[in-house]
């Protein structure tokens, strides 16, 4: 079993990666859990949430994680999609972070139909991993007229694309192309076992 920045780390070396799937399957867990390992190892990681519901206060007090191991996370609020690029660039321009996770990243331009910025966010990503930095974001299975929102703008610079599903309780499977692992979850910690390639 490895740690999930461990394991996608192997899969794939300076990626950008997007992990979709249903509302269960505990993708922002995933986000956490890298965050924290992150964290753990001294870096200063950004953390991007569309959902507001990322509370490091609840996982200290949950888990024990170490006040000081949270305060190497910095949380950007990002529900609206005004803006973002800008704030987004200018963050990552001082070179402060190796690892960037953002949890429903279309969320913000679900209500604008059409989004350049969600297009050149994506790009900028793809380009910022290229110098051994991660990113990892989520989207959310969101369509409009048909067409889902997160793939049809990110897609194109995505290096891998992880389907999350859950299948017990703390236990899920991700797939991707040519592989297909389980996960399980460890209190606030995501573990990753390979089953096939």
């Amino acid at each position: 079993m490895m740690y999930s920045s461990q394991f996608l780390r192997k899969k794939c070396e300076n990626c950008y990666v997007e992990i979709f799937g249903d509302l269960k399957s505990k993708k922002e867990m995933i986000l956490v859990s890298i965050a924290l390992e992150k964290a753990s190892e001294g870096e200063i990681v950004l953390f991007i949430d569309s959902r507001g519901s990322f509370r490091p206060e609840k996982i200290v007090e949950d888990n024990m994680i170490k006040i000081e191991i949270m305060g190497r996370i910095d949380v950007l609020k990002a529900t609206e999609p005004g803006f973002l690029f800008e704030k987004i660039s200018r963050l990552i321009a001082n070179k402060r972070y190796k690892t960037i996770l953002w949890d429903g990243m279309s969320l913000p331009f679900y209500e604008l139909q059409i989004s350049h910025e969600l297009s050149f966010l994506s790009r900028f990503f793809s380009l910022y991993t290229i110098r051994g930095n991660m990113v990892v974001v989520t989207n959310p299975i969101i369509s409009i007229k048909g067409k889902p929102l997160g793939y049809l703008y990110t897609d194109p610079y995505v290096h891998m694309r992880i389907k999350a599903e859950i299948l017990k309780e703390n236990e899920g499977r991700a797939t991707s192309y040519g592989w297909s692992a389980k996960y399980i979850i460890d209190g606030p910690y995501v573990m990753f076992e390979e089953l096939y390639f």
